[in-house]
């Protein structure tokens, strides 16, 4: 899950996130899917404006990560299985 408490730096601070997995492997953010929080109908009564703005920001990471792979990789990269996409050296 991609969260930050602000939006400030958002497309930066993904790009050095980016950076770092590919440190430990050049393939491993092909292998990594950011997972959405939703609000479900029970709870959405008591959502705030703090978490309505968290999820907003969540919403910039997650454009901001899908950018960066896409420039990082090519389509053949980003279409295949996940489970298709090495790891080993």
């Amino acid at each position: 899950t991609l969260t930050s408490p602000t939006s400030d730096r958002i497309t930066d601070r993904i790009r050095r996130f980016v950076d770092k997995l590919q440190k430990v492997h050049e393939n491993l953010p092909l292998r990594t899917v950011p997972l959405e929080i939703q609000v479900f109908a029970p709870a959405h009564s008591r959502v705030k404006q703090e978490q309505r703005e968290a999820l907003k920001v969540q919403q910039m990471a997650v454009e901001a990560w899908c950018r960066e792979i896409e420039n990082r990789y090519t389509l053949d990269d980003r279409t295949s299985p996940i489970t298709a996409v090495p790891l080993t050296v």
